[in-house]
């Protein structure tokens, strides 16, 4: 067996092996995401206001309310305020296993349902827990990959990929219907392919049809990578400093090689389909062309009181028990410095790191794009970190390295927290 299908099995059966213990996986955002794929999935529409009502569903044990998660678009009719990128990527694995739910429950006896303390609405709880599973586990690969830009052997970079895919922050939400999981796949998977190296064996860009040597290349699958993109954003609009930034680099890398036509309009076409659904949707909500009721900006603090909540979301995001890295992941320390020691590894492409770090934290700590805070609500601590966590785990790995004898005290650390977190994975959820 492959290296890559070893990491997703391993991350399958032990996050599986997690859901089953007791957690708060049903909460917060999660429940109502469902709710928008069950909309998608049945009624083919997006009017939640059937699904919320709906006597005994399975989502919330029929008893889910709206509360803040849907209110009345311009038309009047009942919208999701969530980005509907992810339900509507789950809406057909949602058609089937929600009605498969309802059919093992009628067959199980009523004895090893009381024993396994499951029902229906548990059984489909756990059917979503495990494509969110497979999704980390590809993650897992996509680590596993850049590491060995860099690795010593694929051996340290495959018990790398482990050790922090089935660490928290990725561990903690590797079972949650969040945006948070496929955002850092998407991210991992589009950095991974913009920072290929940009030469390649083959005619001159010059003369095509002259002797091979050393040409520019452009983006390898230009119309996924455009899609990859817009897709980013669609899954949720926090992501939108990333989307630019990989927007660019796509842009700059496509200039460089001279990219025919073909390449441009394929890349073009593959943004601008998925931006376009998101702006569509936006628009026939809320009758603007980006911000939703709980995604807007915010200008209404003054310089100095902006200063002192950068400063508080930013030691927040790093030690805070609640929302804060290291406290669950203390390995990432090794990532602060490494951001600085990427600069002698050009493989890993660190000015692109930089970029997207930069932008992506700059958003997300100015009180004035991101009016709501860095908490996550009510989900495991880290959450808003974790669509950079490929890139901080990059720069983890180089510093590891380095420091060999400080990384082994670190592991030994993590290897602790995630045997106590594992058998009591609600102590993750903070408050608790």
């Amino acid at each position: 067996m492959s290296s890559r299908r070893v990491i997703v099995v391993v991350v399958f059966l032990v996050v599986w092996g997690l859901a089953t213990h007791g957690t708060y996986a049903g909460s917060g955002d999660e429940p109502h995401y469902l709710i928008i794929a069950q909309s998608l999935a049945f009624d083919g529409d997006l009017d939640v206001a059937n699904n919320y009502a709906q006597p005994g569903n399975l989502i919330g044990a029929g008893e889910l309310q709206p509360e803040a998660h849907a209110r009345p678009g311009r038309d009047g009719v009942l919208r999701p305020v969530h980005d509907i990128g992810l339900p509507l990527l789950f809406a057909p694995y949602v058609r089937v296993v929600y009605p498969l739910a309802d059919i093992v429950a009628r067959s199980l006896p009523t004895w090893v349902l009381e024993k396994t303390r499951l029902n229906a609405s548990l059984i489909f709880r756990h059917f979503i827990s495990l494509a969110m599973a497979v999704l980390t586990g590809l993650l897992g690969t996509q680590l596993f990959s850049l590491f060995l830009r860099v690795a010593t052997t694929e051996r340290q970079a495959m018990g790398w990929a482990l050790l922090l895919t089935l660490s928290p922050p990725l561990l903690s939400h590797s079972f949650l219907f969040f945006t948070e999981i496929p955002s850092a796949l998407l991210v991992a998977s589009i950095f991974k392919v913009l920072s290929e190296p940009s030469n390649q064996a083959g005619p001159s860009a010059l003369h095509p049809d002259g002797p091979k040597g050393t040409a520019p290349r452009g983006l390898r699958g230009p119309a996924l990578v455009g899609g990859a993109i817009g897709l980013l954003l669609l899954i949720h609009v926090r992501n939108i400093a990333l989307v630019a930034v990989f927007f660019a680099w796509a842009i700059a890398r496509l200039y460089r090689a001279q990219a025919a036509r073909a390449s441009w309009g394929a890349f073009g076409f593959g943004v601008a389909s998925l931006l376009l659904v998101r702006t569509a949707v936006v628009y026939r909500f809320w009758g603007t062309l980006l911000t939703t009721p709980i995604a807007r900006p915010d200008l209404s603090m003054n310089v100095l009181d902006a200063a002192r909540e950068i400063g508080s979301r930013a030691i927040g995001l790093l030690v805070s028990r609640d929302f804060g890295l290291l406290p669950f992941a203390p390995v990432f320390a090794l990532a602060i410095p490494g951001l600085w020691v990427l600069r002698t590894k050009p493989t890993c492409a660190p000015h692109a790191i930089w970029a997207l770090a930069a932008a992506y934290l700059t958003t997300l700590l100015l009180p004035y794009t991101n009016p709501w805070g860095v908490s996550g609500g009510f989900a495991p601590a880290a959450r808003m970190i974790v669509p950079i966590v490929p890139l901080l785990a990059l720069a983890l790995f180089v510093t590891a390295q380095a420091i060999p004898k400080t990384s082994r005290v670190l592991i030994a650390t993590q290897l602790l927290i995630n045997a106590y977190v594992w058998q009591f994975p609600k102590v993750m959820w903070g408050g608790q």
